[in-house]
C-alpha cells in the first residue's frame, strides 16, 4: 500500500439514514453503500455543518464553518482566496478532479465558475448538463420539474424513455469513471470528488428504479406532529407555519394530509432515485483499487419526510436533516464496524488529509477522526456545531434570513438558539425523537446554561460574523446571574 492512497469523496444530496439500508432502515435498498459499510466504518453520529446545500458543501470542501467561508446560505460564493480541499491535495502532489454539483459559486443552474484547486473539472452548471442531454429534454426537465415531482409522474418518465444518460447522476458517473481510468496510468495518487445532485428533487431516475415504489408508501414517522402539536410542544412558530403549508400541499411537495389519510408518504421518484444513485456510485466503487484507495460517502443534508410534520430541509435543525450518513473504507480503516462516536463533517477535510499522510493545514476548524476510523470504540468530539442562516430561495414567500445555531453533544443534549423565535432544548437520551422542547424546564436549567456558554464560545472562537449580544440575552437566562455570558 502506498503512503499516499488515492482519495475518493462521494456526496449525495438530501439523504438521511432512512435513505440507506445499512443500519436499521428497511424501506430502501442500497446494496453498494451497504457493501462499502461492510468493508469499512459506518459513522452513525455524523452531523452536517448546515442543513442546506451550499453551506454544507462549503464546510466539507473548505474545512471551515460556512459562516467563515462566505457561502453561509444558498446563492452565495466562497470568499476570494478561501482554500479548498482540492488545492491542498494538489499542492501535496495529488492529481485532482472535481465532478458534479459545486453550488459554491453563487449560481446553481447557470454558467457558474468551477471549483478552485482542481486540475480537471466537470462542475455542476446548466451549460454542461444541457449540452449533454440536448435542448428538448432540458426544456422538459426545467419547465415541469415542480409539477412532476409533486404529482410523481412516473408515466411521463416512461413516455420519454428516460435513461441513465439523461440524468445528472449518469453523466457525473461517466466523467468520474473516465478520470479514474486515465489516472491509472499516472504515477501520482489522485483525489476525486464525485458530487451527485440526486436524490434531491426533481429526483429523476430511469425505470425500473422509480417503478419499484409506484405502489408503496413510506410510513409516517413516529415523531410526526401536526401544527397544533408543534405549538403544544413549544416549537418555533415558523415550524408550525411550514407544517401547515405541507399539510395542504401548498409547499412544493404532495401534501402531508394525503399521507395521513392514505397510510404514508407517496414519494416513488425520491426513493427510486436513492436506489438509482446507489447503483451509480457502485460503478465508481468497482472502478477503484480498494487496496490503494480511501472512499468516503456522505450527504450534504437529510430530508424530513414527514418528521415533525415537515418535508424537505431548512430552518429546523432536527436530526432528520442534520444527522446524515457517513461511510468510509480504506486500507488502514477498520472493516465491518459501526461507531457511535460523535463526528462532524467539518472533520472530514482534516481526516482525509491525515489518511493521505499529508499535513493538516492550520485553517481547518475541525480535527481528524482517524483514531475512530481505525478503532471505532474510541471517542472523538464532545460536541458538534450546526448553523442555519437563511433560506436562499424559500418555498413559500421568498428569501428570508433565519439565523439558528445548534450544539449537539456526545452525551445526548441538543440546544438550538433561534435569533428570531423561541429556542429549543432536547434530551436525546430520554427524547430521541425531539418531541419535547425543554428550554423552559428548570430541571434542565444548569445543563442548558452550560450548553449556552459553550455555544457562544464556539461562535466567538470560529469568528462567526453573526455573533453578538443578542445570542447571549435569552429570555430564559437571568441577566442578573453572575454566570450570565453578557
Amino acid at each position: 500500500m502506498s503512503d499516499h492512497p488515492n482519495i475518493v469523496v462521494v456526496t449525495t444530496d438530501s439523504q438521511n439514514w432512512s435513505g440507506v439500508s445499512t443500519g436499521d432502515a428497511d424501506f430502501v435498498d442500497t446494496p453498494n453503500l451497504d457493501s462499502l459499510a461492510d468493508e469499512g466504518v459506518r459513522f452513525d453520529q455524523n452531523y452536517v455543518t448546515a442543513p442546506v446545500c451550499a453551506p454544507s458543501r462549503a464546510g466539507i470542501y473548505t474545512g471551515r464553518y460556512p459562516h467563515s467561508s462566505g457561502a453561509w446560505t444558498n446563492g452565495l460564493q466562497l470568499y476570494e482566496g478561501v482554500p479548498t480541499m482540492g488545492e491542498q491535495f494538489r499542492d501535496a502532489g495529488y492529481r485532482t478532479a472535481y465532478v458534479g454539483k459545486w453550488h459554491l459559486d453563487g449560481d446553481y443552474m447557470g454558467d457558474g465558475k468551477a471549483a478552485p484547486g482542481y486540475e480537471e473539472e466537470y462542475w455542476y452548471d446548466a451549460a454542461n448538463y444541457r449540452d449533454d442531454i440536448g435542448e428538448e429534454l432540458w426544456d422538459w426537465y426545467r419547465s415541469g420539474m415542480r409539477t412532476r415531482v409533486s404529482e410523481n409522474d412516473i408515466d411521463e418518465i416512461h413516455e420519454r424513455n428516460i435513461s441513465r444518460e439523461d440524468t445528472w447522476a449518469g453523466n457525473i458517473t461517466d466523467h468520474a469513471l473516465a478520470f479514474i481510468e486515465d489516472a491509472s496510468d499516472d504515477d501520482r495518487p489522485f483525489f476525486l470528488a464525485v458530487n451527485y445532485d440526486e436524490p434531491h428533487e426533481p429526483s429523476l431516475s430511469p425505470p425500473p428504479f422509480c417503478d419499484r415504489y409506484r405502489d408503496q408508501r413510506y410510513p409516517l414517522p413516529s415523531n410526526f406532529e401536526t401544527p397544533e402539536e408543534l405549538a403544544d410542544h413549544g416549537k418555533p412558530r415558523r415550524q408550525q407555519q411550514y407544517a401547515a403549508a405541507y399539510e395542504t400541499g401548498n409547499c412544493f411537495m404532495n401534501s402531508i394530509q394525503d399521507a395521513v389519510e392514505n397510510g404514508g408518504i407517496y414519494r416513488p421518484l425520491y426513493f427510486g432515485c436513492i436506489e438509482f444513485v446507489d447503483d451509480e456510485m457502485g460503478r465508481v466503487f468497482d472502478a477503484v483499487d480498494t487496496d490503494e484507495t480511501v472512499v468516503a460517502v456522505t450527504s450534504d443534508h437529510g430530508h424530513y419526510l414527514g418528521a415533525h410534520g415537515l418535508d424537505l430541509k431548512h430552518f429546523a435543525l432536527y436530526d432528520e436533516v442534520t444527522n446524515v450518513p457517513l461511510v468510509m473504507s480504506g486500507p488502514s480503516l477498520a472493516a465491518g464496524n459501526a461507531t457511535e462516536a460523535l463526528v462532524s463533517q467539518i472533520d472530514l477535510f482534516p481526516t482525509l488529509m491525515d489518511l493521505a499522510n499529508v499535513s493538516i493545514p492550520d485553517f481547518c476548524h475541525g480535527s481528524s477522526f482517524c483514531n475512530v476510523a481505525s478503532d471505532p470504540t474510541r471517542d472523538h468530539r464532545e460536541f458538534a456545531l450546526i448553523e442555519h442562516n437563511g433560506y436562499g430561495r424559500a418555498r413559500t414567500d421568498g428569501d428570508g434570513f433565519y439565523p439558528v445555531r445548534t450544539l449537539v453533544t456526545a452525551d445526548g443534549s441538543k440546544l438550538s438558539l433561534n435569533l428570531l423565535e423561541s429556542d429549543e432544548l432536547y434530551d436525546l437520551n430520554d427524547d430521541p425523537e425531539e418531541l419535547h422542547n425543554r428550554i423552559d424546564n428548570e430541571e434542565y436549567a444548569q445543563r442548558r446554561d452550560e450548553l449556552h456558554d459553550r455555544l457562544l464560545t464556539e461562535m466567538s472562537t470560529t469568528n462567526d460574523p453573526f455573533h453578538g449580544q443578542a445570542w447571549a440575552n435569552r429570555a430564559w437566562r437571568d441577566v442578573s446571574d453572575p454566570t450570565h455570558p453578557g
